[in-house]
């Protein structure tokens, strides 16, 4: 037996070689996008009006309501308690209440920012 074995076909290795080249290319590709919009966010304008529908906590944002049983505005989201002036009795928001001026129209209530 002096050599009469065949070597591979080198075209169809070629071929998976390169079709697995190109399949991992994508694949960084398609992963690379996310990660590229989360590392550099599009850059966010601020709206043309300063009108709101709702007063949010000074924590995280979270929508705060009036409760009756205690007496004073409360956020659910971390027991966060302000007075109705929107001074923070207690919890983790770490200032006052924003000021708003409200406007009520016929069918809807409109705060704004106060200035």
């Amino acid at each position: 037996m002096t050599g009469d074995t065949k070597p591979p076909d080198r075209s169809r290795r070629g071929f998976l070689n390169w079709l697995l080249g190109t399949s991992i290319g994508g694949l960084l590709v398609v992963m690379g996008i996310p990660v590229s919009r989360y590392l550099i966010p599009p850059e966010a304008s601020e709206s043309a009006t300063a009108t709101v529908r709702l007063a949010t906590c000074t924590h995280l944002a979270c929508t705060v309501q009036y409760r009756e049983d205690i007496g004073h505005i409360w956020c659910a989201c971390h027991n966060g308690h302000f007075d109705l002036n929107g001074l923070n009795i207690s919890g983790p928001p770490p200032r006052p209440l924003d000021q708003f001026v409200v406007n009520e129209t016929a069918d809807q209530i409109v705060v704004s920012k106060g200035t």
